[in-house]
């Protein structure tokens, strides 16, 4: 029994210690900060900003604001605190939502990661508790030990598996909507030049016709040559 309360004091502890690990940071630092990511930025002017970090440097960065949509540089000196965004937002500063990502999310990596955590986990927990068991220091069956160790890694590596199909899907529905813009962009471009063309057509016959009505015999004359 002692060897079980020592055990389970144990996997306490390292279950307290995943926890912390898997739980973000209310803050991060500007080092920490990574083009792509959605942060809310606050300066020393008392302001707030909310979007998409563009680009980063060692000194500054680029962010488009969600409330505006425009570009936004910022020094390292302006800057006074950076929070995780609860929201992810598109390259133009949009938020996307959860039912975008909900449509794009897979769950190819919560359980292949799962699944390599157990094995590992498992092999890991057969492998260290056994000589524990056998030499009688601790008083917890090999595969006790070992099918715990499997479960926590298994959880450990799936919340690991699952942020990773969370990101795939933020990027999906980002490239997604670019597309859709760049489409749309052409289209207006196509359907312009087409307005063009067909405003300089009925400048043509609006000219042929004036000629036409001025001199009828000469118009004819050019229309049979």
């Amino acid at each position: 029994m002692k060897g079980y309360r020592g055990f389970f004091n144990v996997l306490l502890f390292v279950i307290l210690s995943m926890v912390m690990a898997c739980s973000s940071s209310r803050y991060v630092r500007f080092d920490q900060v990574k083009p792509e990511r959605s942060v809310r930025l606050f300066t020393y002017q008392g302001k707030l900003y909310e979007g998409l970090v563009l680009e980063k440097t060692d000194q500054s960065l680029t962010l488009i604001n969600a409330s505006d949509g425009q570009k936004y540089t910022f020094s390292r000196k302006e800057i006074r605190q950076i929070q995780p965004s609860q929201k992810e937002h598109d390259f133009d500063g949009k938020p996307i939502t959860d039912a975008e990502l909900e449509r794009y999310r897979s769950t190819r990596n919560t359980l292949g990661y799962a699944i390599g955590g157990m094995l590992i986990g498992g092999f890991a927990g057969l492998v260290v508790g056994y000589p524990l068991w056998a030499t009688e220091t601790v008083n917890v069956p090999p595969f006790f030990t070992g099918g715990v160790a499997a479960i926590i890694s298994s959880l450990y590596y799936g919340n690991k598996g699952m942020k990773k199909d969370e990101w795939e899907a933020v990027q999906k529905v980002r490239y997604i909507r670019l597309q859709n813009k760049r489409l749309k962009e052409q289209l207006q471009a196509e359907a312009e030049r087409l307005k063009k063309l067909e405003q300089e057509k009925q400048n043509l016959l609006h000219q042929l016709n004036a000629k036409k009505n001025a001199h009828p015999d000469s118009t004819q004359q050019e229309l049979n040559q």
